[in-house]
């Protein structure tokens, strides 16, 4: 046995006294906080992950899972080597919004860690496969109508105007997602990892809003490397009003996407708050306070109404149906409410004019009737190409071509509507291999709460079915669903056969 061997098992057993839960809560929200000090560049970020896992792999002893726990938290970090694609020059560009693209519109694509670790679990799953060593795959619907809608839009990809691009959308999209989905599957499946994935969640909650907050006072970027400096003048402004309302991405790179993550992650975190015998909770409340905060200050309405129906549909479901055969956390409830309303009204001159609006959102030019011609539009090139669609990322080049003075002349962009655009891009057998995914893992949820043994669990899955649903009803009104946070939503929310269960 060498020296370093020696070390490690020596630090081995220092970390084993440790308690799960508290050791995977510090040592994460450690390297992220690690962030805004060292403003590390790609490389660095990129070893700084390799460490966490190494540090994670200390506890736990399974590489595969400290892989698993480190590819959620780099679900939040979308910094890496760019590769950019000018879907559209400045010169052709609507007069009306060329000002607003300097350099043509672009489309940015990003080869983040999370698709390097993503590689990393494909190498993990062909070995296991070499070394027969794999089991009955379970989730067999899940996995083949997730492949289905993979091979479906790399089909689409084939008849794309710009082949290349689209494969590589589709590549860096969805196949990641897939192999996280199959990796967790093969290995973990029958192992419950809430306990596991929570304490890192709240990490990184309280890590976002954070960051998020920081950028909302500052009303700009804080010259972050992990920050999204590219987009930041063209998506943080606000919408309604010039002063106060700067809408901060944190480290993603879109506002409406930080909001639906904050939203998700949020609901993901319910179940701590109803641990006994642990300072958690207080913790758990605190962070839920600050991210909903944080989630006012993105201006994002969607998110705000999904996570809304979520988090009231939740909070009726274990407050008031399971009350009685738990220990409710009221105490709780009642100061995360409280702490709501006073930090609502202290940033109620941020999202006041976004409410505001709502009101006048039936009028002639209101969004709801740019959305409405975006639907239009949006049908209009499902009926030229119902089988293929136009190729990932080339729905708004193909509609500002065939329909010159139509909404893209005005507002470039994609269709506010995931499913409708799946079908705009990538063709309709896309999306019916998509909404049988969506099926199939309902049916996911549906036996993890069959199989519950505890009260405790069943509050895990209902909240990971909340926000699993939040995720659908977003796609509802945004070109986005969010295919890590649904699996992410299965992962926490998979409650195997009692008698199946084991110690990762």
């Amino acid at each position: 046995m060498t020296l370093l061997t020696k070390k490690i098992l020596s630090v081995k057993k220092m970390v084993a006294k440790y308690p799960t839960d508290r050791y995977l809560f510090f040592v994460t929200l450690a390297l992220l906080l690690s962030t805004l000090f060292a403003n590390p560049g790609n490389k660095a970020l990129l070893l700084g992950f390799f460490t966490l896992i190494f540090l994670y792999w200390l506890k736990t002893s399974s590489f595969n899972l400290s892989v698993l726990i480190g590819s959620v938290v780099s679900m939040v970090f979308h910094a890496g080597k760019m590769f950019n694609y000018q879907l559209i020059s400045r010169e052709l560009l609507p007069y009306d919004v060329r000002n607003n693209y300097e350099q043509g519109y672009n489309l940015h694509l990003v080869v983040t860690i999370y698709d390097v670790l993503s590689v990393i679990m494909l190498y993990l799953i062909a070995r296991k496969m070499v070394d027969k060593k794999t089991e009955e795959v379970s989730n067999r619907g899940v996995l083949l109508s997730f492949f289905l809608y993979l091979a479906f839009s790399t089909i689409s990809s084939l008849f794309s105007n710009n082949l290349t691009l689209s494969l590589a959308s589709t590549s860096l999209s969805i196949l990641p997602h897939f192999i996280l989905l199959l990796f967790w599957s093969i290995n973990f499946s029958k192992i419950k990892l809430s306990k596991y994935i929570l304490p890192v969640i709240m990490s990184l909650v309280l890590f976002q809003s954070t960051l998020g907050m920081l950028q909302f006072f500052k009303h700009g970027h804080l010259g972050l490397s992990i920050e999204p400096r590219k987009t930041f003048e063209l998506f943080g402004a606000g919408v309604d009003e010039n002063v106060f309302s700067f809408r901060p991405p944190s480290t993603f790179r879109h506002t409406n996407v930080y909001a639906i993550y904050l939203g998700v992650m949020i609901l993901l975190m319910v179940p701590i708050m109803y641990i006994k015998n642990s300072y958690f909770p207080n913790i758990a409340i605190v962070t839920m306070s600050l991210g909903v905060l944080a989630l006012l200050t993105t201006l994002g309405r969607s998110a705000w109404l999904s996570f809304g129906i979520g988090f009231l549909t939740l909070l009726y479901l274990v407050e008031y149906r399971l009350s009685k055969k738990i220990r409710a956390s009221t105490k709780f409830v009642k100061v995360f409410f409280y702490l709501m309303i006073v930090g609502g009204l202290l940033t109620s001159i941020s999202w006041g004019p976004r409410i505001q609006k709502i009101i006048y959102i039936f009028e002639p030019s209101s969004g709801l009737n740019t959305r409405l011609q975006q639907f239009t539009e949006a049908a209009g090139l499902i009926i030229e190409s119902p089988l293929f669609g136009t190729g990932a990322e080339q729905s708004v080049v193909d509609n500002l071509m065939s329909n010159p003075s139509g909404v893209s002349s005005y507002f470039v962009s994609m269709v506010h509507n995931a499913y409708l655009l799946t079908a705009v891009e990538t063709g309709i057998p896309s999306l019916l291999s998509m909404i049988l995914l969506y099926f199939f893992m309902s049916k996911l949820f549906m036996r993890s709460y069959q199989r519950c043994v505890n009260k405790y669990d069943k509050i895990v899955v209902l909240s990971a079915m909340a926000a699993w649903f939040v995720c659908l009803l977003n796609g509802l009104f945004q070109p986005i669903i969010g295919f890590r946070l649904l699996i992410l939503s299965i992962i926490v929310g998979n409650i195997p056969n009692e008698a199946k269960k084991n110690n990762a």
